[in-house]
């Protein structure tokens, strides 16, 4: 099946609304999931879906907030987005920190008590657009850990930037700081894919050949050693976000790799 852009909104809309979002703020956070997908950036579109669904009907987030915008400096915005979504947020301050821009020459938006899944880039690309440079940075909850540590301390933290060009579309950058996005991680989760290697270390040994079985738990290889190519170190083991390693399988004579669940 293949729907437009405005339908595919449509439909994600309803399905917020139905489960408490208010209107305004079910079409801009659907605009944004619709977006993602006329895009290609799938990590970040429907597959978020059950991820917005989940914490509106747990009351995490309340889908009725409506932001409460400030000017504590000449150059600066405050938004209180009152325990709901950073897109409805910054929706209500976009016009105003486009216009103190070009009044001061720059303005910063500081978002507060928000809710964030989506890319980062629909929240910079429309200032691009209208001949503006765009910066946004968001912080997350522990999930990585930093080189030669063995617990997580530092969100993926991603970053977005785009800047107008004259002869094309703007100039769009958005990327997590961590090696991997978790997006990707959550991407190869639903096709039943491994998650691309790319040399993981926790400080003791290395992960390789990871495979996703959901957002908290995965299979991998792993070795006690610093060799990625170890011929007779790695084993197969049980891992969760939560810091826990299950061994599953080990042959002292060889590597075992790539753990494909059956």
């Amino acid at each position: 099946m293949i729907l437009t852009e405005s339908t595919l909104r449509d439909l994600v809309a309803r399905a917020f609304i139905r489960h408490g979002m208010s209107e305004t703020n079910a079409i801009l956070v659907a605009g944004v999931v619709a977006a993602a997908e006329r895009d290609g950036a799938a990590s970040h579109g429907l597959l978020r879906l059950d991820g917005y669904i989940g914490t509106l009907k747990s009351g995490w987030v309340d889908g009725t907030a409506v932001p409460v915008v400030t000017q504590p400096a000449p150059a600066m915005l405050h938004v209180d987005a009152r325990n709901g979504f950073a897109q409805v947020a910054l929706a209500a301050v976009r016009d105003r920190a486009a216009a103190l821009a070009r009044d001061q020459g720059v303005a910063t938006v500081c978002i507060a008590d928000s809710h964030h899944f989506a890319a980062l880039w629909p929240d910079v690309e429309p200032f691009a657009a209208e001949g503006l440079v765009a910066l946004s940075v968001v912080n997350t909850r522990s999930r990585i850990v930093s080189w030669g540590a063995r617990k997580k301390v530092l969100g993926t933290n991603p970053m977005a930037f785009a800047a107008p060009r004259k002869d094309g579309p703007p100039l769009v950058w958005d990327m997590a700081s961590s090696q991997r996005a978790q997006g990707e991680v959550l991407k190869a989760r639903v096709k039943g894919e491994p998650v691309p290697e790319g040399g993981t270390q926790d400080g003791i040994g290395l992960y390789a050949t990871p495979w996703a079985l959901s957002d908290k738990f995965f299979l991998a290889a792993y070795t006690y050693s610093s060799k990625e190519t170890d011929p007779t170190g790695y084993g197969l083991y049980l891992l969760d976000v939560f810091g826990n390693k299950e061994l599953i399988c080990r042959d002292p004579s060889i590597s075992c790799w790539s753990p494909t669940p059956l």
